[in-house]
């Protein structure tokens, strides 16, 4: 008892100077110690963006023990923003960027800390297939050659090899064409720069972007905004140049020359290339219109000029009677009383309406048929979203509308996702064709390829389709 009487006044001023220095709490609080929040983590695929191209960009969202968070998720850097939510932590949106830089991937949820992530744009392979007609092959640097397909990108050092009847279009960076004949094997080394090892191409360079470059053996052919074929006979060592638009610089080892349009030289082995001389070049390409693509159709405009052709120009007087010489491999069998229809184009404006007779030299059967537009062929995908933060996605089980044109009338259209057997069609006598279906339910989240193939055809188109969501189990 005598310890416990000393020790006591000890504690109780012990107990009086701590109090004397701890701030005052009020009555019935709880003091809690701050715990720092657990932070959002991000994945996002692909890990680049590149530049000019739609893009499916991919968002998994992520807490403590990679546990699924939804969160609000928005895109930044790109040419929309795009803003929704990670549902069961995950999102995809389709986006746009043609400006290289950064996209910055932000996500938020209540209770935890805010994530972002930078996702790089870069620039866009230097080709990609735009089009295929019965196949093609691509050939990786020490690989083996790989099956081709619609959107495939070809890296530098990569071949693009056509076989027997196989055609196919590439599309590069800055959105020139280059179309293979078949058996065509030509070597990409950049954007600009092609080597034909054998076979032809056609070039169709955009106006206004960087000098576009040829290669075979020793010659080069270099042009800016143009368009013209190239043959080369690795055997022979034969190299023909042949432009359709513009003016191409062929050279070599021995000379330069200037080849116009619808001129054509040629270069066999170390040889100077020939004069420039004369030809037809719708015969040299017309290989080309049977692609499924826009080459076709931003060809220069008298490349395949209608069969008429007037070789006068009349003045338009009322009395006057032009003679025109027309040029047709139609024929008709006229009779006595029959006068010739001629449509005549010219650069005169008449100051009068007036009866024209002219007259013609015909090789005659039939009435001249107009050439016709060649129809491109398309796919499409239309569907009624029923993810309203995500649009552009469909859920799996969703039934949607697989359409096309410019196909072969009467052919059966082969329908794939991701190379598996999704439906068959008949298209129209018109060209179309039509395919409800729906997405199977076992498709899992993410970026899929749809394609339709011309069984008759050969042509070969593809799109993308988003699938997200929870799905629908019939």
């Amino acid at each position: 008892m005598r310890n416990l009487g000393r020790v006591l006044p000890v504690a109780l001023v012990a107990l009086l100077v701590a109090l004397q220095g701890a701030p005052a709490v009020p009555a019935g609080a709880v003091q809690l110690r701050a715990t720092p929040q657990a932070t959002l983590h991000l994945t996002v695929t692909p890990n680049r963006i590149n530049e000019g191209r739609d893009v499916v960009l991919r968002v998994v969202v992520t807490g403590p023990g990679n546990k699924p968070i939804a969160a609000h998720v928005s895109v930044f850097g790109i040419d929309s923003i795009r803003q929704g939510i990670a549902v069961h932590g995950a999102v995809a949106f389709m986006v746009h960027a043609s400006k290289l830089g950064n996209a910055t991937v932000h996500a938020t949820a209540l209770g935890y800390g805010a994530a972002t992530l930078l996702v790089p744009i870069v620039p866009g392979p230097p080709v990609s297939v735009a089009a295929i007609v019965h196949g093609m092959s691509i050939l990786a640097p020490h690989s083996k050659a790989q099956h081709g397909s619609v959107g495939s990108d070809l890296l530098a050092n990569y071949h693009a090899l056509t076989g027997q009847k196989q055609l196919a279009s590439l599309q590069a960076r800055d959105g020139t064409l280059v179309d293979l004949n078949s058996n065509t094997d030509v070597l990409i080394k950049d954007p600009l720069h092609t080597t034909i090892n054998g076979g032809e191409l056609f070039l169709a360079v955009v106006h206004g972007t960087s000098s576009h470059q040829v290669q075979a053996g020793t010659a080069l052919a270099a042009t800016r905004g143009t368009r013209f074929d190239v043959q080369y006979n690795a055997h022979s060592k034969k190299f023909v140049v042949t432009v359709i638009e513009g003016r191409v610089q062929v050279t070599n080892a021995k000379k330069s020359t200037f080849v116009s349009a619808g001129q054509q030289t040629t270069v066999v082995g170390n040889k100077a290339p020939s004069a420039p001389k004369n030809v037809d070049v719708r015969k040299v390409v017309a290989w080309v219109r049977t692609l499924p693509n826009t080459t076709a159709s931003v060809l220069p405009p008298n490349l395949f000029p209608t069969v008429l052709v007037a070789t006068n120009t009349p003045t338009a007087s009322p009395t006057a009677t032009p003679t025109v010489t027309a040029t047709e491999t139609q024929t008709v069998t006229p009779t006595a009383t029959q006068t010739p229809a001629l449509t005549l184009t010219t650069t005169a404006t008449p100051t009068a309406t007036s009866t024209i007779t002219p007259t013609v030299q015909i090789s005659p059967t039939a009435t001249p048929t107009p050439t016709a537009t060649p129809v491109l062929p398309t796919i499409r995908i239309a569907f009624s979203s029923q993810i309203p933060s995500n649009p552009s996605a469909v859920i799996p089980g969703q039934v949607v509308t697989i359409s096309g044109t410019g196909f072969q009338p009467a052919e059966v259209v082969l329908i794939t996702i991701d190379g598996a057997q999704l439906a068959t069609t008949t298209v129209l006598a018109d060209g179309t064709f039509s395919s409800l279906t729906a997405i199977p339910s076992s498709e899992p989240d993410g970026n899929h390829t749809i394609t339709a193939t011309g069984q008759s055809s050969g042509i070969q188109l593809s799109t993308q389709l988003t699938v997200a969501g929870t799905p629908i189990i019939p």
